[in-house]
């Protein structure tokens, strides 16, 4: 086990460690009822994303169509994340 987790860590060297985190958030359409500063706040907290790119992926999420959102994939959204900055 403690290989796999020393694998893990060098392919995703380099990558945002949260990303699997942030696309489960994303992909909760519950969760993603909340207002503006809670999830600004929760992406600050949580996610280490500073104010202002939290506030675009806010932006950005709301921008999409519905059918979208309810129907992205892993790798859909991390090619949303991918186009806010997040690597």
């Amino acid at each position: 086990m403690k290989h796999v987790k020393l694998f893990e860590a060098f392919v995703n060297e380099g990558k945002y460690p949260y990303m699997g985190e942030l696309i489960e958030l994303l992909s909760d359409v519950d969760a993603m009822e909340m207002m503006p500063d809670e999830f600004i706040d929760q992406a600050v907290r949580n996610y280490k994303l500073d104010n202002d790119l939290a506030a675009d992926i806010f932006d950005a999420y709301w921008s999409l169509g519905a059918k979208d959102r309810f129907h992205f994939t892993e790798k859909d959204w991390e090619k949303f994340l991918s186009k806010q900055g997040l690597k």
